[in-house]
């Protein structure tokens, strides 16, 4: 019967380079992750202003309080 096979069996028994390129791109994996989030609040939070900004540009009005809104 063969031997279980676990990740952490082949993380301990790698070598310190195969330890370092794997913590380098689990890093690179988490900041990929937070610049994906990051994006998509920032694209949700533009949808909703750009949204308040047409409906009170759309029914017309003096330019001038819009700006100063």
């Amino acid at each position: 019967m063969p031997a279980e096979v676990s990740i952490f069996a082949l993380i301990s028994a790698a070598g310190p380079v195969v330890k370092l390129v794997m913590l380098l791109l689990m890093m690179a994996s988490v900041y990929s992750w937070y610049l994906i989030i990051t994006k998509a609040v920032d694209f949700r939070r533009a949808r909703q202003e750009n949204a308040r900004f047409e409906e009170r540009f759309w029914p017309g009005g003096d330019l001038a309080d819009l700006y100063r809104n």
